[in-house]
């Protein structure tokens, strides 16, 4: 068992720095994409352009617009642009406004009496989501200034008008309605926004890296495939017949693919490392280094078990290329390494939190976060793997017969 454990590390061990290299490349392809999918998160932060069709005729919108343009908080993160309907349409279809709103004609003159006419929202299916949220923010926006000022405003004349205060009353209700609006323009004062993170408290950018990370260590056993992939049952059923049974074989084998892997990634690590202290970036200490190690540990055996399981299901390297590089896509892809959870149905969201790579993502979130993490989950799901592995070792080993011993 000793010997065959040498034997099974100097052979994972050999080809390590051919692996270092194909990780490099990998590394390298996956920044690239995060590069470019920051790039969109970073458009989608910009202001979301809203046309406006409707106004133009009418002074008392023209004069609405101008306020929100210039005084409403909303002027941070919407842009609201005057256009006629042709124009409206044609920047929609070219993709340089998110939507528009066409107002009917004497819509302010129907509101001053409480006759309120629908505003109609135009967009693409694209924008279906953003309207949504457009258009209640514009009908909470209308009861809250229209309908309960209206109120208090004509409340406050009939009051007036009826203790005889004719004359009074133009300027205690011009008064009253600018109190109104001053209210509303200031609504962003009597709240404070605090933001917990899209998914376990952490920021985009933060669970992007982290979801990068799990693709990027999922890929990164591809490098092994030369090494694993198409294993020799013969041996299998010989060592067997010379008491290294299969759960020896699988120990010894998983064991020093587990040991060259960690170095494998070790070594990648310590060149991420070099390269920032060189690209001018502050390093962490060393007690941190040791702590992302050790939380990172779990998730390290979960995915060498994953991999060798796999490798041990094909017979040729192109087949055990194309099964763990697909399966691990999709699992990652549906652990909410590429997509928050909250992007997935019920379903899927509820789901994600228990497969592999969900859990490596709340395990890694530990490293920024600093709470409990699912490494016994990850654990147990190793154990599972390499029972699996065991179980398909067995198989191969009792299919094909007995192996006589050399003389």
């Amino acid at each position: 068992m000793k010997r065959y454990w040498k034997v099974q590390l100097r052979r994972l061990i050999r080809p390590l720095p051919w692996a270092l290299l194909t990780v490099l490349v990998i590394l390298a392809a996956l920044l690239l994409l995060a590069r470019g999918v920051m790039e969109d998160a970073r458009q989608d932060h910009q202001k979301m352009k809203v046309a406006v069709v409707g106004i133009q005729e009418d002074p008392l919108l023209q004069m609405g617009l101008v306020a929100l343009q210039n005084m409403d908080a909303s002027r941070y993160s919407l842009e609201l642009l005057e256009m006629d309907e042709a124009q409206a349409k044609a920047a929609l279809e070219k993709g340089e406004i998110a939507g528009y709103g066409v107002i009917p004609p004497d819509f302010a003159q129907e509101a001053m009496y409480g006759h309120f006419l629908p505003i109609t929202f135009v967009t693409t299916p694209g924008s279906a989501g953003m309207v949504s949220v457009l258009k209640e923010e514009i009908t909470a926006a209308i009861e809250e200034i229209l309908v309960t000022a209206q109120k208090g405003i004509y409340g406050s004349w009939n009051l007036l008008t009826d203790h005889g205060l004719e004359g009074e009353a133009q300027g205690i209700v011009n008064g009253i309605s600018l109190t109104y609006v001053e209210l509303v323009l200031a609504r962003n004062r009597v709240y404070t926004l605090e933001e917990l993170g899209i998914s376990q408290g952490l920021t985009l950018v933060q669970h992007m890296a982290l979801g990068i990370l799990v693709v990027f260590l999922m890929l990164a056993a591809l490098c092994y495939s030369p090494v694993l992939v198409g294993g020799e049952h013969t041996l299998s059923r010989l060592l067997a017949s010379r008491g290294v049974g299969a759960g020896k074989q699988i120990l010894a084998e998983l064991g020093s693919f587990l040991v060259s892997f960690s170095l494998l990634l070790l070594c990648a690590g310590a060149l991420g490392l070099l390269a920032a202290h060189l690209g001018g970036f502050s390093l962490p200490s060393v007690k941190t280094l040791l702590f992302w190690v050790w939380t990172a540990l779990p998730v390290v055996v979960m995915v060498a078990a994953w991999s060798f399981f796999l490798f041990s299901l094909a017979k040729e390297l192109v087949s055990g290329v194309l099964l763990v590089a697909l399966l691990s896509l999709a699992l990652c892809f549906a652990g909410g390494c590429m997509y928050p959870a909250s992007f997935f149905p019920d379903a899927v969201r509820q789901t994600a939190r228990f497969l592999p790579t969900g859990l490596a993502m709340e395990q890694l979130s530990c490293c920024v976060t600093g709470g409990q993490g699912s490494g016994g989950w990850l654990l147990l799901y190793s154990a599972g793997f390499a029972a699996l592995t065991w179980l398909h070792r067995v198989g191969s080993i009792l299919g094909g017969g007995s192996v006589a011993a050399p003389e």
